[in-house]
């Protein structure tokens, strides 16, 4: 079943384009730009072709169905007549609407496209800084495992220089205690000497004694005196190593630190 040529679209039904694609059993789906100003130049011109046709005017718009849309097979052929029926400064004027409007739309898609640029630019902007933080963060990550590695051995060498003088410290301890006992044993040394040359002094001068009281007894006691004056002279000329022990004074490593 099949409507005339004459049969008009109401006026909401070209204000609404998918009820004419539901009309005409057609799929909505995103089309190029193209296509959309070609949907928009039948637009206007189904527009002027319905506002150039006086006998439709005078039909009710009371008296039209909607369900008669769903129940009436029409084709693009029916609504491509209803266009060249249509008068052509009407024609013309809806030509110019849809030149304005594939106009609008082409700004309309440079906004796009421009803001689509600026957001482009925005996330290169946005991840060149996430990559900066994330380069300064393993760089301040590396500079802080730096010097802690170098705290760490700075830490280290000073335990060893503390270690290092606790032993020099102890090797100066024990050198001074073996000068302090070589030093007690030269000074016992010394002593025993000095006693020695004591003793020898004090038996010289007996036998000095001795020999001058030879010589007051006379002649008898001439071979008694030339003995013990022979000895007395042997015990003065033995080479008991005469030392200035007086001068001699302590070393610096008498006293431990």
């Amino acid at each position: 079943m099949s409507y005339p040529s004459s049969t008009k679209f109401p006026d909401r039904l070209y204000h609404e384009p998918h009820i004419i694609d539901v009309v005409l059993g057609r799929r909505r789906r995103r089309t190029p730009v193209t296509q959309i100003i070609s949907q928009l130049t039948m637009t206007a011109l189904l527009v002027a072709a319905e506002s150039s046709s006086s006998s439709h005017e005078k039909r009710s718009l009371n008296s039209w169905e909607p369900s008669t849309i769903w129940q009436a097979p029409w084709t693009l052929a029916t609504a491509e007549k209803e266009v060249w029926d249509a008068n052509p400064s009407d024609v013309a004027g809806a030509v110019a609407a849809a030149k304005v409007a594939a106009a609008a739309v082409m700004t309309a898609q440079q906004q796009v496209a421009a803001a689509k640029h600026a957001v482009t630019e925005h996330q290169h902007y946005a991840s060149a800084k996430e990559a900066a933080a994330a380069h300064a963060i393993h760089r301040s990550e590396e500079a802080a495992s730096a010097a802690r590695a170098h705290a760490l051995a700075a830490a280290q060498a000073a335990v060893n220089a503390q270690a290092t003088l606790a032993a020099a410290r102890a090797r100066v301890a024990a050198a001074q205690k073996i000068a302090a006992a070589r030093e007690a044993e030269a000074a016992r040394a010394i002593q025993r000497a000095a006693h020695n040359q004591a003793a020898r002094l004090r038996h010289a001068d007996e036998e000095s004694v001795k020999l001058s009281v030879l010589h007051s007894s006379g002649a008898a006691g001439a071979a008694g005196a030339a003995h013990h004056a022979a000895t007395a002279n042997a015990a003065a000329l033995h080479p008991w190593g005469q030392t200035s022990w007086s001068t001699w004074t302590p070393g610096p490593w008498s006293t431990v630190h």
